[in-house]
């Protein structure tokens, strides 16, 4: 559950589906479930209902977000991110956790 305290803050709230346009699963329809925008001044959050791996770029854009024009992009992610983000990264910074977040 995700409580926002400042209503101003919802940009946008969707069903969550959306289907995979890059290298990887091509055409697969994906269903995120109930997803929110939320943005506070410079930095925008996407919840979403069902996790879903980030290795597609529709996954922002479906939402309103063209990822090659964000400053900086943060991917909770192994390794799955990179073929979708590592082209258009002028940088990576990578996080290594003993523990795992959720």
């Amino acid at each position: 559950m995700v409580v926002i305290a400042d209503p101003k803050a919802m940009a946008r709230l969707l069903d969550g589906r959306f289907q995979y346009k890059g290298s990887y699963m091509t055409g697969l329809w994906v269903d995120m479930k109930l997803t929110a925008v939320v943005r506070s001044g410079e930095v925008t959050v996407l919840p979403t209902t069902y996790k879903t791996m980030p290795f597609d770029l529709e996954q922002l854009r479906y939402v309103g977000i063209e990822p090659a024009e964000q400053r900086i992009i943060v991917v909770k992610s192994a390794i799955a991110w990179r073929a979708a983000y590592g082209p258009i990264a002028k940088a990576v910074q990578g996080r290594e956790e003993k523990k795992v977040l959720t």
